[in-house]
């Protein structure tokens, strides 16, 4: 398929989705949003991986009546199969108001959310969008990260456009204590092995730098050895899902 082939198609699949939905990507998705975005993995990976997304955001009353109506539509699909609908609530907890995103029977995983100074901050559970409520609040932040600074440029060039940052030897310990030997076919050899690995598994920092002709890009760490350990954690997970299921 040729790179104007694809290109139609691709707006055509976007066309679609505007007139199913009557939602204006460029208007009611990208106008609202602002360019700075974030996701981390802020905690143990089991049982459920501790993500966090937090987005800019110029209008959140509109990106909110986005989300509405992006529930009310997937419900009116779903309405002719045995699907469970999504339901969407909130819930004021010391002045600020919290979102739910998730199925109506409970089951599966769901998205917490809220919107607090000019951002919108999700993750699995509640108790972490507050986590990264008071992280903004106590001024907590990775950029004072001994371990993290000392990974950025020399040049003293710490205004980067992308940052990729990873720090595995945290997460040792919760996965060897969490993952019970046996499940998902894992013995304890191959727990304790995989806990060694993670923690021999150096940091890596990858930083990109958008210039007027160019971008500038520059890492420190083994950057294949990690791709292939977030890999190899990632198809454990899935295993360990199997095996409790």
């Amino acid at each position: 398929m040729s790179f104007s082939e694809t290109f139609g198609h691709g707006l055509n699949e976007i066309q679609n989705f505007e007139r199913e939905t009557g939602i204006d990507i460029r208007r009611d998705l990208a106008e609202p949003l602002g360019g700075e975005f974030l996701v981390a993995m802020d905690g143990p990976f089991l049982p459920a991986p501790s993500w966090k997304a937090i987005a800019e955001v110029y209008d959140s009353a509109r990106v909110q009546n986005t989300i509405e109506r992006l529930v009310m539509q997937i419900n009116s699909l779903t309405a002719k199969t045995a699907a469970p609908n999504m339901t969407l609530s909130s819930e004021a907890v010391g002045g600020q108001i919290y979102y739910r995103l998730g199925r109506a029977n409970g089951v599966g995983p769901a998205v917490h959310y809220t919107f607090a100074v000019g951002y919108i901050v999700m993750a699995p559970s509640r108790a972490l969008v507050t986590q990264a409520l008071q992280y903004q609040q106590s001024r907590s932040s990775i950029a004072n990260s001994a371990k993290f600074r000392s990974m950025m440029p020399a040049d003293g060039a710490d205004h980067c456009s992308v940052i990729l940052y990873q720090n595995l030897v945290e997460t040792a310990s919760s996965i060897a204590g969490y993952v019970p030997a046996g499940v998902g076919g894992l013995s304890s050899k191959q727990l304790e092995t995989l806990r060694q690995t993670i923690e021999l598994t150096p940091a890596t920092l990858v930083c990109a730098t958008g210039e007027p002709n160019r971008i500038v890009m520059g890492y420190q760490g083994d950057l294949a050895f990690n791709v292939l350990m977030l890999g190899g954690l990632r198809s454990m997970i899935q295993t360990v899902g199997v095996g409790r299921n």
